[in-house]
């Protein structure tokens, strides 16, 4: 059977206009919305990528602030670092002065009151005091020069008898090494 087209062929041309225009107006619809998609996909994007940007800023700037704050302490500690130096340096190289008040009142007899001991210029001690009698401030004296002792040195200034008490009053003048008080 043989296919009998009654249509005009105006018709079919009219046909092929209507039927052109719908499909170029589906594929239109179809590009608008897929172009529609991503416009949205990449606004999406963006905003996300922004509002992370914007909070990475602003932990970078509480990092920055921590780090102002830090700058401080890291100033103390290297402060503080340098005075514990000094002070162990002068923990040291200090003399101890009660090792020698231990030695000297070892070697203060019975017989011998102190009334004035003071340390005095170019390591030396200045000490006055009174004995029973000449011969017990000698052996004080002696006591203090001994070899075993801190002191380097030891130099009677004055002695006198004194008629009320009998007592002899003297006043001494005792030289010392200080790198003997370091050890």
């Amino acid at each position: 059977m043989a296919d009998i087209n009654l249509i005009p062929q105006e018709e079919k041309q009219q046909q092929a206009k209507e039927k052109a225009v719908k499909n170029s107006t589906i594929v239109s619809i179809a590009v608008f919305l897929l172009v529609l998609a991503v416009s949205g996909y990449v606004f999406y994007t963006t905003a996300t990528l922004n509002a992370a940007i914007l909070e990475r800023d602003g932990k970078i700037a509480a990092l920055r602030n921590d780090i102002e704050f830090m700058s401080g302490i890291e100033i103390s500690a290297r402060n503080l670092g340098q005075k514990s130096e000094t002070l162990q340096n002068i923990l040291k190289t200090r003399p101890y002065y009660s090792k020698m008040l231990v030695e000297f009142e070892k070697r203060i007899p019975e017989t011998v009151t102190i009334d004035n001991f003071s340390v005095g210029r170019d390591n030396t001690i200045n000490v006055s005091g009174s004995g029973i009698d000449y011969i017990s401030i000698a052996r004080f004296i002696q006591d203090l020069a001994s070899q075993d002792s801190l002191f380097t040195g030891v130099s009677l200034n004055s002695v006198n008898l004194d008629a009320q008490n009998g007592r002899a009053a003297f006043f001494i003048v005792i030289t010392f090494d200080p790198a003997l008080l370091r050890k």
